[in-house]
């Protein structure tokens, strides 16, 4: 089978799954379908615009609320809420600046969709779109049995991946990497003097495979430490998240390695808090994934003639970061922002409107992207609308933690969906990441309105990896 053919066929199998959710009004199925497409960016087309199933997805939960189920409407007048509101009106305040701040026609050389009349209104309905899967995620899992089911689809998702990923690093035969129509046979860099080929997946960029397995990395591991949770097969999970840090790992994913060490400094201490046997539980599961880690390691080194693992990894993420620096794309737009265009460190240039700013980022087809999510967010929306994205994330994490839980399962399931959330943010810092974002902490947030439940029947316990109720 052909990939074209193979791309209209997978297509169309998420256009019809969206449109059979939509019509039976469930917003649980949909946020399986958002997580589900993320994990298939590899099967793309261009039609003026990328088309991915991710954007297939989400279209189809914007009409869901926009035109079947506006309940979320009512949800949606929480005090922890508010800032969703004005980080809309953040981005239409932005789509204003795009077509008021000038920039030099010169710089211009994409056309259609994205020329400088229609990209502003496309990235627009792509930040509302994101922020569309926040209510959408408070209506999905208004129940803890929803939230279970998630927790269990995405657990096969995942492992889905793995073996997809395993079979690509053994050599086989892979698809190659699409971008604008543009196939590359595969991903890789050079280290020690070797090319090592990184690992993608169906997710049809490395940094897209380590956006889609960190999230569910955190949640293996907030699993863990969550009160109450139970070691029945705790030897099956450890075996399970080996395996996903493993594959994560070859992604030699910058955004991802980063992520993962920023928001396991930030969740420590939360882990720290938990009950004495869930805390010695994640030590000794974090304890065999790093035996795991340093035995591998050796292997790599013993098969590369002394190249580690380890020095492949720094050098792909720290090293890079420093030598790439001052020549890296958001440094340039940081420095357009606060010495040349101080109106659109304010205000923003608009969304998508950076690239005609600067020269050398546009071309016939496209638009050279920038790697971090939050310049991005920073240059399309200005001081305001990352303040007003910053305060929801507070809102979501610190803010609403401090109310008193009386719901076992609501702790559990707040844990975990938790530590989702804080992935998804770090990981926006390299790469972009909005859909989880806002699809975990909608989660995260309707996971704390969850009524005392009247029994214990719904009080079990999922996690991704072991998944029991």
């Amino acid at each position: 089978m052909s990939y074209e053919l193979a791309t209209r066929l997978i297509l169309a199998g998420f256009f019809g799954a969206s449109a059979l959710a939509c019509l039976k009004r469930s917003p649980a199925a949909l946020a399986v379908l958002v997580v589900a497409a993320y994990g298939m960016g590899g099967f793309n087309t261009h039609i003026g615009t990328a088309v991915s199933p991710e954007k297939v997805v989400t279209l189809a939960s914007s009409g869901y609320l926009v035109f079947i189920d506006r309940s979320w409407i009512a949800r949606l007048r929480h005090f922890s809420d508010e800032h969703v509101w004005y980080a809309v009106v953040g981005v239409f305040a932005a789509l204003a600046a795009a077509y008021l701040l000038p920039f030099p026609q010169e710089n211009v050389r994409s056309h259609g969709l994205q020329s400088p009349a229609l990209r502003p209104l496309v990235q627009t309905y792509s930040y509302l779109s994101y922020v569309s899967l926040y209510p959408l995620a408070i209506l999905a899992f208004s129940r803890p049995i929803n939230a279970w089911r998630f927790l269990k689809s995405y657990a096969w998702l995942a492992r889905l991946q793995v073996i997809v990923a395993l079979y690509q690093l053994s050599g086989a035969p892979f698809i190659g990497i699409n971008r604008l129509g543009y196939s590359n046979s595969f991903a890789a860099f050079e280290s020690g003097g070797e090319m090592i080929r990184r690992l993608y997946a169906f997710a049809g960029e490395p940094k897209a495979l380590a956006v889609f397995l960190l999230p569910a990395i955190f949640i293996s591991l907030s699993s863990l430490a969550a009160p109450g949770q139970r070691s029945r097969r705790l030897w099956f999970e450890v075996a399970d998240l080996g395996l996903l840090v493993f594959v994560f790992l070859f992604t030699f994913s910058t955004a991802g390695i980063l992520a993962l060490l920023a928001g396991g400094a930030y969740l420590l201490p939360s882990f720290s808090r938990s009950n004495s046997a869930s805390t010695l539980r994640l030590v000794a599961v974090f304890a065999l994934i790093m035996f795991g880690v340093v035995g591998g390691s050796a292997l790599w080194s013993e098969s590369r003639d002394g190249s580690s693992l380890l020095d492949a990894l720094v050098g792909r993420s720290a090293v890079r970061l420093q030598d790439e620096a001052p020549d890296r794309l958001e440094a340039r737009v940081l420095e357009y922002l606060f010495f040349e265009q101080p109106v659109g460190l304010f205000v923003g240039l608009g969304p998508g409107m950076y690239c005609f700013h600067l020269p050398g980022m546009t071309f016939a087809k496209g638009i050279v992207p920038i790697n971090s999510g939050w310049v991005t967010v920073l240059a399309d929306l200005g001081v305001v609308g990352l303040l007003y994205f910053g305060l929801w994330i507070y809102r979501v994490t610190i803010g609403g933690s401090r109310r008193s839980f009386r719901s076992t399962s609501a702790t559990y399931y707040i844990a975990v969906f938790q530590g989702a959330f804080v992935a998804a943010v770090f990981l926006h810092m390299g790469t972009g990441a909005l859909p989880f974002i806002f699809l975990f902490g909608g989660a995260l947030t309707a996971c704390r309105r969850w009524p005392m439940p009247k029994s214990k029947a719904l009080a079990g316990k999922a996690s991704l990896l072991g998944v029991s109720h």
